[in-house]
């Protein structure tokens, strides 16, 4: 009966909300009385409609048709399945609709007769020729502008408008622009076919979804002209940059462009007829990637003649890759193959990634971790491999076909390569079997990049984990694992007495049983490698810990689901498998995470396969030198798994019920949550290992400890019955270690968002923030951390 109350509830308070707004003024600029919806809300409106009605301009004809194309194009995406997009004309679009549905209009300012009804209740002036927000007059005919904002028809509906002075410099920027980068906040100014201001309202108190309160960030706010060389311009984005530093990367870049032409044998002439590329420096991989729509240590912009670098203080894409590969195309002009390219690029780069491609690429040969190198010339395959193992391996291989044709013939080679797959000619009659088998040779016997641990640091009680999942929620790039938001987050969590983290990057298979190639999380809003790398760094200064977490995520189903027909399809799957995570071991290494998790609930796949994962571990112990843990699923898995010795710790993401009755007491809580400790730590005394609760939690619903692997939807909020699931596993832990020694290293509840908007006395999910259950863990850690209890407030 749940369900249909809450429904009921929901209408109820929907048409209060609506009576109350209509007994009001519509402009929610001008009048402060009315309570307008937070963010959230108006997000939550529109995913229970599943959809937004977008409206375009009927004219002129060749406008229309357009603007009907794109959203055709738009309707094909695999989003579209649970979020449509209701596509019509101003002339189609009946105007007593205006408040009933999410809406979208888009058009130019004196073209969309919808948007024209709206204005004079949106924060936008009417130009003669142009518009003015924020009092900025924008007059040129490639001026845009998007908001987001309550609909002032109805302000429990959200209204998105993408509008300007000219409908062919929208679509321009619609078709050249990823979708996501056009709404990566809730205003944004583009001229010349770039953001250049852009805004998040506040939307709370006085000033809530007024320009005048919003947070701003202009591109040209920071933005400095640094230095200019012959060949560069560089340009600083932010306050953390040294003259000295800028300058000595101004001559290296210069030296490394020189042996460029050098070694690919470049013509003066050629040389002097280059434009000049032009450099941006960014102090904030956040400001990057809103600006560009792109958070890369390093990427190219082909089409300005632009590099973009990250310069953080121990994360830096001056390595002079994004430049060689500039010049490459300028000098050799485009290769058919990206593979190539990126490989000759990488082989140019003043160590790539700060580390050198050469000695990791002979660590991977070495330790028997190398994918056949065929497959990297492969276009369907190639962006499935972490760059950070197909670029060494890439980079070696190029320079050992430069280093053995020579640049003139290495340039032939270049021009003639294959979109997919290698060359069936190549130089002086050589084979592609032997060209593999002389650089393979040659790469056993070069000096492999030593690894940070002889052996990898223990996991011990003593050093309890007292930790959270951190979760990126936000899945915008601001309230992301990288954005400003992320830092706040981490800040209050560590006033919990929190020291660990783990966060997760994901893989994506389609199909349960289809072993295919992981599709990585990558791009401006998703668990990007820079955005864990940035994460991580937020988390250093709170002395918190980091596990690196992957994990696989189904369109249909969880990861336990997996199963292969046949003997043959797991051999595919696992290879297939270690591929993907053999990425993230590189990264763990590189950049000194303190653990790694090399696979979660995978049930089907891990009983009954321990000589898989045994020799997967192990190759993967050579590229990644710290503690591994594998996380299983509770019950059958974990009780089952028999390859533990492999590994640091125990891992278990654990959900086991704590009572089947509708209203247990306090004792009968306690008493289940002790028998499930007994059943972990019956499985640490068998293997002799310290074990890490990788993941548990309870949703603030309730009987949540009925099901606590259970989402909320559609129930109720219950704070008090997810704070009583905290306090008895808590207490049973607690007793069980001092009953039977130290055998628990740690626990990671879950979860904690990177926005501290989610969460909070509303919400019903399974975050702790802002609700009592919260309390529950700031006084276990602060008593194991040996600080003084906090009490309720």
């Amino acid at each position: 009966m749940r369900a249909p109350i809450w429904f009921a509830l929901l209408i109820i308070a929907t048409l209060a909300l609506l009576v109350s707004f209509a007994s009001q003024e519509k402009s929610p600029q001008t009048n402060q009385q009315a309570k307008l919806p937070t963010r959230r809300q108006l997000w939550e409106s529109a995913y229970r409609h599943r959809g937004t009605q977008i409206v375009y301009p009927a004219a002129p004809q060749a406008i229309a048709d357009g603007y009907r194309e794109y959203y055709k194009s738009v309707r094909r995406n695999r989003d579209a399945e649970w979020f449509k997009r209701y596509v019509r004309s101003d002339a189609e679009y009946p105007a007593d609709s205006l408040g009933r549905k999410p809406l979208s209009l888009v058009g130019a300012i004196g073209s969309n007769r919808i948007l024209q009804q709206l204005l004079p209740q949106l924060p936008i002036e009417l130009l003669d020729h142009g518009f003015r927000f924020r009092g900025q007059d924008y007059t040129a005919p490639d001026d845009i502008l998007y908001l987001l904002n309550p609909n002032p028809q109805n302000p429990s509906q959200l209204l998105t408008v993408l509008t300007g002075n000219s409908d062919n410099a929208i679509l321009d920027f619609l078709n050249k622009s990823s979708r996501r980068l056009r709404q990566m906040s809730e205003y944004y100014v583009v001229q010349q076919g770039r953001i250049v201001r852009f805004g998040f309202f506040q939307d709370e108190g006085e000033q809530a979804w007024q320009p005048e309160g919003a947070r701003e960030y202009d591109l040209h706010g920071h933005e400095k002209q640094a230095q200019m060389t012959l060949h560069f311009s560089y340009i600083t984005h932010g306050k953390n940059f040294s003259k000295a530093e800028i300058a000595a990367l101004a001559e290296r870049n210069e030296e490394n462009l020189f042996k460029l032409i050098r070694r690919l044998h470049v013509p003066k002439e050629k040389m002097d007829l280059l434009p000049r590329l032009t450099v941006h420096l960014w102090d904030s991989a956040e400001e990057k990637g809103m600006f560009t729509g792109n958070t890369d240590l390093r990427h190219l912009d082909a089409a300005r003649h632009e590099a973009h670098l990250l310069w953080l203080p121990d994360f830096r894409g001056d390595d002079f890759f994004a430049e060689a590969n500039w010049f490459i195309q300028q000098a050799l002009g485009e290769s058919k193959s990206a593979a190539l390219r990126e490989g000759l690029a990488a082989a140019l780069t003043d160590r790539w990634r700060g580390f050198g491609y050469a000695g990791w690429a002979a660590r991977i040969v070495q330790t028997q971790n190398v994918p056949p190198l065929a497959e990297l010339f492969e276009a369907n395959i190639w962006e499935t491999e972490s760059d950070l193992v197909r670029q060494p391996l890439l980079g070696s291989f190029v320079a050992y076909l430069l280093e053995k044709f020579g640049a003139d013939e290495f340039a032939k080679l270049y021009q003639t390569w294959p979109e997919n797959g290698v060359p069936n000619n190549f130089p002086e009659n050589e084979t592609w079997q032997n060209l593999v088998a002389a650089w393979q040779e040659k790469m056993r016997a070069a000096a492999a990049n030593a690894l940070r641990h002889a052996q990898p640091p223990p996991i011990t009680a003593s050093d309890f984990h007292r930790g959270f999942c951190y979760a990126h929620e936000g899945y915008q790039i601001y309230n992301g694992y990288l954005g400003h938001k992320s830092r706040e987050a981490l800040a209050n969590l560590a006033t919990l007495g929190v020291n660990a983290i783990s966060v997760t990057p994901f893989g994506y298979l389609r199909q349960t049983g289809e072993p295919a190639f992981l599709n990585r999380s990558n791009g401006p809003n998703g668990e990007s490698d820079e955005s864990l790398i940035i994460a991580q760094s937020f988390a250093k200064p709170h002395g918190m810990r980091v596990m690196l977490k992957p994990h696989i995520w189904m369109g249909r189903g969880w990861p336990g689901d997996i199963k292969m027909p046949a003997p043959a399809a797991w051999k595919i799957f696992f290879d297939r498998y270690e591929r993907w995570i053999r990425g993230y071991a590189m990264l763990a290494e590189m950049y000194d995470f303190d653990m790694l998790c090399v696979g979660v609930e995978l049930v089907q796949a891990t009983v009954g396969h321990a000589p898989e994962w045994r020799s997967m571990i192990k190759r993967l112990r050579s590229l990644y030198s710290g503690p591994m843990v594998y996380a299983a699923n509770w019950g059958l898995e974990f009780e089952n798994l028999a390859f533990w010795e492999t590994l640091d710790a125990i891992g278990i993401d654990c959900y086991y019920p704590l009572s089947e009755k509708e209203n247990p007491t306090d004792a009968e809580l306690m008493a289940g949550a002790e028998k499930v400790v007994e059943k972990i730590h019956a499985i640490a005394k068998k293997f002799n290992k310290p074990v890490l609760l990788t993941e548990i939690g309870f949703c603030s619903m309730p009987q949540t400890w009925k099901s606590p692997h259970q989402d909320s939807r559609g129930t109720t909020v219950d704070l008090e019955a997810q704070r009583r699931c905290y306090e008895a596993i808590s207490q049973a832990l607690k007793k069980s270690m001092e009953k039977d020694g130290d055998w628990l290293a740690g626990i990671y509840w879950w979860k904690w968002p990177t926005t501290l908007e989610d969460g909070g006395p509303q919400d019903n999910q399974f975050t702790p923030n802002g609700k009592p259950a919260a309390e529950v863990v700031a006084r276990w850690y602060k008593q194991r951390a040996g600080e003084p209890a906090i009490t309720s407030q």
